[in-house]
């Protein structure tokens, strides 16, 4: 199994060092499919996560160690769409930027906060919204090697809520 440390979009502190698993699927499965695009492009999803810590990191710069956080973070959730992505089109679904509704993404999605502690309190809040959603979807989900996958992804929303709380303590917010 490769190492994440190989891949493109790793950074060292910013996703857990474990390997991801190689993607299998059991075959295809449309209901599985439509709860990974919640995941994918959901309200809590991973693209809602990436262009959100992408604006955080932009109008943070002020604040280089908050900017570079959410800027590493933010590749490391676009990464999760690449391989839910993948997921998706496996069991046999769409990746297009959609729920499980079939509703397209928004950009009132992305909560974009006043200040460094509001923009923080608000990307903890869609980490936690994020682990519910994939813990809830593993139980959902009878496929093995999806499971796996989002047992995965959570390893790397943990690193970031640490991380997220770390910058709050340290700006005292």
């Amino acid at each position: 199994m490769p190492s994440i440390t190989n891949d493109v979009h790793y950074t060292a502190g910013y996703a857990d060092p474990s390997p991801y698993p190689a993607l299998s699927v059991q075959g295809p499965d449309l209901a599985a499919a439509a709860l990974l695009a919640d995941d994918y492009a959901g309200t809590a999803g991973e693209l809602t996560a990436s262009l959100q810590y992408i604006y955080h990191h932009t109008m943070w710069k002020a604040c280089p160690d908050a900017a570079e956080a959410l800027e590493k973070i933010s590749i490391v959730e676009m990464m999760h769409m690449q391989k839910l992505a993948q997921a998706i089109v496996a069991l046999g679904g769409d990746a297009r930027f959609c729920d499980s509704a079939g509703a397209a993404w928004q950009t009132d999605e992305v909560q974009y906060g006043g200040s460094l502690a509001e923009a923080l309190h608000q990307d903890i809040a869609s980490e936690y919204a994020a682990i519910r959603n994939y813990q809830a979807h593993i139980a959902a989900i009878a496929d093995p090697g999806i499971q796996a996958l989002l047992r995965r992804i959570v390893l790397d929303e943990q690193v970031h809520l640490r991380i997220f709380a770390a910058l709050l303590q340290k700006y005292d917010l």
